[in-house]
């Protein structure tokens, strides 16, 4: 996770990906190509991410993190 920094199974991470036409998303069950991003599927770490910019920093442009599949809800 690039907000708390641990390491797991990636099923247990939501991917985001900037794609080859700059075009920011979240993965779902397709793999897309592009520069991609793992942080956990829990409020405090995209909380996290996006108080701190790490997707910003990660993508080189401005992101905030606004997942639907959430394993929480």
């Amino acid at each position: 996770c690039i907000a708390c920094g641990v390491r797991s199974d990636r099923s247990n991470f939501v991917r985001v990906v900037r794609t080859a036409c700059g075009e920011i998303v979240e993965q779902g069950a397709r793999r897309i190509e592009g520069r991609g991003a793992y942080v956990c599927r829990n409020e405090a770490c995209i909380g996290n991410t996006n108080a701190t910019n790490l997707l910003s920093r990660a993508f080189r442009r401005n992101v905030k993190l606004e997942l639907t599949g959430r394993a929480d809800e």
